[in-house]
């Protein structure tokens, strides 16, 4: 296994494991002025939400393309062969021109973000704003009028936002790739999506084959009590 990413260092190199670490990521984070997460949050202003996360996007992209971990992935032989790769495709596309270079293996995307809408679009799935809230609003699906027009106007900004935004990363990537095809090309080649989804918690909504809700798979089993807490429990 391969890793590619700012903490994959948190694992220690084995054999069968190949960190390779995005160096300075939180620093760079720290030192951009005009990207503050936190705030935009606290704001609860899904306009200034978008744009965090498109300027995040972009930052991240710039920073790992001039990082030593992305050229030492870049600098992999021509024929190295993965049997699979696995991205994160919530503000990673920047990364797709790999898919490429190591000669289009089977792809799985994976996002924590359970399910935005303009990858629901990218494998084919049918959004539906009527009932179902965009991530960053306070609506549940039992919206007003009023609140579903609002919903319908966020769920396609956000689509048409993250589609600029491609196209702005893909100016970014053929300064590094230039000979590389087009993200939706690429992005196309992925052919199933893991979500944070747990319709448990979530909307229940449908969702194409290629779409696998895999909400709460990174949660562990839980420890056992330690004794003498235990006993004190049993005696209550």
């Amino acid at each position: 296994v391969t890793l590619l990413g700012p903490f994959s260092d948190k694992q220690q190199k084995s054999e069968m494991y190949h960190p390779i670490v995005i160096e300075d990521v939180m620093k760079e984070l720290e030192k951009s002025e005009d990207l503050n997460i936190e705030e935009s949050f606290m704001n609860k202003n899904v306009i200034s939400i978008m744009k965090t996360f498109f300027d995040f996007s972009c930052l991240i992209c710039s920073h790992s393309y001039h990082s030593k971990g992305f050229h030492t992935l870049l600098n992999y032989p021509a024929d190295f062969k993965f049997d699979l790769i696995i991205i994160d495709m919530s503000m990673s596309a920047c990364f797709y021109p790999f898919i490429q270079k190591f000669k289009y293996p089977p792809t799985i995307g994976t996002t924590a973000f359970l399910l935005p809408p303009h990858l629901s679009g990218v494998f084919g799935n049918e959004l539906h704003p009527s009932y179902i809230p965009f991530y960053h609003l306070q609506f549940t699906e039992d919206m007003s009028f009023f609140e579903r027009v609002v919903n319908y106007v966020v769920t396609y900004a956000n689509y048409l936002t993250e589609t600029y935004l491609k196209n702005e990363l893909e100016k970014l990537a053929r300064e590094t790739f230039p000979d590389m095809d087009s993200m939706q090309t690429l992005e196309r080649h992925i052919s199933l999506l893991l979500c944070n989804l747990n319709f448990v918690f979530n909307q229940p909504q449908s969702v194409t084959s290629n779409i696998i809700p895999v909400g709460g798979l990174h949660i562990k089993p839980s420890k056992k009590i330690a004794h003498g807490l235990a006993n004190h429990h049993g005696r209550c």
